[in-house]
């Protein structure tokens, strides 16, 4: 049997795919979106557009929750209080959903997040799963009370993100 010979104008090709291949990686990690810098800032301005988004959603039902809490607090104790309690648990559990999904996606984006704060996302994930999971399947409104102090502030979660902080605090009031 015969060997034949490889022409050496193919031997030339060998180096030069590595290092089209070589140069190419090197490429994607410069100028590519896994490793540049716009493609983090990118990442970090969808992030504080969905937390803004979802606050709008999770204040205007926070807002009906205090509402309801005032109506609780308004009630004579001797009266039967459940429905008022029933409404103000499915009120927050609302509120707690908005608060999860912020939660999560922060959770998704560490690079973006205050490296101050970052170590407080976890656990307010574990606390919003546990609130959550309490009030739907453990928390009984047939007793007609209700903490009044539960969530009494709603605080944007844009105080957790790297950037301009007024900007974005501004942009969450209106």
């Amino acid at each position: 049997m015969a060997v034949k010979k490889t022409s050496p104008a193919l031997w030339i090709l060998v180096p030069l795919s590595l290092m089209l291949a070589l140069g190419s990686i090197w490429a994607t990690f410069q100028f590519g979106p896994t490793g540049s810098k716009a493609y983090l800032a990118k990442q970090c301005d969808s992030l504080r557009t969905f937390i803004l988004d979802e606050e709008i959603s999770g204040k205007a039902d926070w807002t009906i929750y205090k509402q309801q809490v005032g109506q609780y607090i308004d009630l004579d104790p001797a009266v039967n209080r459940t429905s008022i309690v029933e409404s103000i648990v499915t009120s927050v559990v609302k509120v707690l959903e908005h608060d999860l999904k912020i939660y999560e996606r922060m959770n998704k984006y560490p690079a973006c997040i205050l490296s101050t704060r970052k170590d407080e996302v976890p656990t307010l994930l574990d606390e919003t799963r546990t609130a959550i999971e309490y009030l739907k399947e453990g928390f009984s409104a047939e007793t007609g009370e209700w903490n009044t102090d539960f969530y009494a502030d709603y605080m944007s979660a844009s105080q957790f993100l790297k950037g301009n902080k007024e900007e974005v605090d501004a942009r969450a009031k209106s």
